[in-house]
This record gives structure tokens, sequence and C-alpha cells, in this order.
């Protein structure tokens, strides 16, 4: 059983640990043998309860750690593997400290994250260039926000007729079009550490509300909507949470009446 390139500090995606302790739950095996209890487990919680759950099976279940040379069934394991989880675990904790300040080095000399964006591509450098086929839904999703559509209907226009989103989906919904009306690298900038990870245990992301340094990198690549339009529809979005619903005024002249 192996779960590649899955952190060991929680339970959750270890699907092939999970499955692994659900075959031994049915009586599939009577022994566990991994290289080291940080390879078992990155957190104490998880190690010490689950290595106790595997104990008290009816047909109990031992986990010998081949590095450390530890059983779990022999009496004495359990102040050993409790000291054994606690460096584990405190490893990660360093490691995802290590992390953060390269991260934060990164940013603050301009070497900059570009996830796959809908209405660009990019090219070798990561640099960041128009789509301009995609671009169009990217400039009707915007004009057509401003015009008084709702987020719901926007995507139900563009899941009826069909126009694919980046990864080539065609069913779109609110929360993919709130994604790209809030992304500012539509305007061409670039703006660092907008979510972050406020657990590393439990892998649960939040909104960077001045917890994590944010810089704002401008003209950064071309862009696609103009800033003005783009603070226009976060105005927008601010008021429709305040249930104040249409679009943005249009000035216009009236010739007579």
């Amino acid at each position: 059983y192996a779960d590649e390139g899955i952190s060991g500090t929680s339970l959750k995606n270890r699907d092939q640990f999970n499955l692994m302790i659900s075959d031994c739950e049915s009586g599939k095996y009577d022994l566990i043998v991994t290289k080291s209890v940080s390879r078992f487990a990155r957190n104490i919680v998880d190690c010490i309860s689950l290595v106790r759950r595997l104990k008290n099976l009816p047909r109990p279940v031992g986990v010998y750690f081949e590095i450390d040379n530890l059983y779990t069934l022999s009496e004495t394991s359990e102040l050993m593997l409790s000291l054994l989880a606690t460096f584990a675990q405190e490893e990660s904790v360093k490691k995802s400290d290590s992390m953060l300040w390269s991260l934060k080095q990164r940013f603050k000399d301009g070497k900059l994250l570009t996830p796959s964006l809908l209405g660009y591509d990019q090219n070798g450098d990561r640099y960041l260039e128009i789509n301009q086929d995609e671009a169009k839904t990217v400039s009707f999703i915007f004009d057509a926000f401003l015009a008084g559509c709702t987020a719901q209907q926007l995507a139900a226009i563009l899941t009826d007729i069909g126009r694919p989103t980046k990864t080539g989906n065609t069913d779109w919904s609110e929360s993919s079009i709130f994604y790209i009306l809030r992304n500012e690298r539509y305007c061409g900038n670039i703006l660092t550490w907008k979510t972050f990870t406020a657990d590393i245990f439990e892998h649960r992301k939040r909104r960077n509300h001045q917890d994590r340094e944010q810089y704002l990198w401008k003209d950064t690549h071309e862009a696609i909507i103009s800033v003005e339009k783009f603070e226009t529809v976060q105005t927008l979005i601010e008021n429709r949470r305040h249930h104040l619903h249409g679009g943005y005024p249009i000035m216009q002249v009236i010739d007579d009446g």
C-alpha cells in the first residue's frame, strides 16, 4: 500500500493507507511492516489512536517499524512510539515553516506562481500570454456581470452554449464564475498569498486577512480586463453581498424629454 506524494500529517486523501487499515480490520492481516514511524503517520494523535485501534481488534494487528526496531504489540512499545511520533510530527512542522519562508522569499523577489488560468497560456518561462479564444469568455463574463447578470445566470448561460473552462469542462458553476471575477491576474497584476493553509494537520485553507505578508506585483503580463473594469466588478460583488442588486449604472446622453 502506497500513497505517493500525499502528506502523512492527516488521514484525509490517504486512500491506500485507509484501505490498508480497513483490510486489517476485516481480518486479512496480522502484521503491518513499514519503514519508520514517519512513513506511518506524522500526526501523533493519528499514530497512537490507529495503533491502539489495531491492537484492540478481535485478532490484534501489530505494526513493525524497521528503522526504529519497534513492534507495537510488545508491552513497552507505546512510550517509545509516543516519542518517535512526536519527533515525526515536529519534523513536519519544521518542513512547513521552511516552505513558508521559501514562499515568502520567492514572492518578495518577484518569483511568482502562475497556475493555469482561463484566458492565458504559459510559455516556456511560465509567463502568461493571452489566449484570444479563451479571453472572449473572460471578457463576456465581466461585461455581462456589469450589465446585471448574476454569477448563477452566467454559469447557466455558459453551460448551455457549451463554452469550455480551462480544463475543457463545459459544466460551469457559480464558484467558477466568481473565481474569474475576483482574479486580479485578468488586469495584468498578481497578488501573492490570497489563501493559505491554516492547519498543516487538517489541511484547511482560508482567505488571507493580513495573516501572511502579501505583495502586489503590477503589469506582470498583458491584461484582458482594464483595472477600472475589474475594480468596478469588485464594487458590484460587494454591493450584491449587501443585497443591492442590478448592474453598473451606465451614463448616457438623453436627447430630449
